[in-house]
């Protein structure tokens, strides 16, 4: 089983791998940044989308804890 992600990012990198294009040898070949995992069977694979999602869940509420706590500062400092 195969799982994929999109770019994690909107900028993309440099790939320092040799690559060969049209019986042409190049460096530094530009790519987009995404990712294709493989995985030993089934099982691994939804384990591994099961880690992934746990811990989204996670950062999200993290990034909830942290904006409520910037509001409540800004708050406070208004009514000063």
């Amino acid at each position: 089983m195969v799982a994929s992600s999109g770019p994690s990012s909107t900028f993309p990198f440099v790939d320092t791998a040799k690559h060969v294009a049209q019986g042409k040898l190049q460096t530094n070949a530009l790519v987009d940044g995404s990712w294709t995992l493989a995985f030993r069977d089934e099982d691994y694979c939804k384990s591994a989308i099961a880690s992934h999602c746990e811990v989204q869940v996670l950062q999200e509420r993290n990034t909830g804890v942290v904006i409520r706590d910037e509001q409540d500062i800004m708050r406070l400092r208004e009514l000063s």
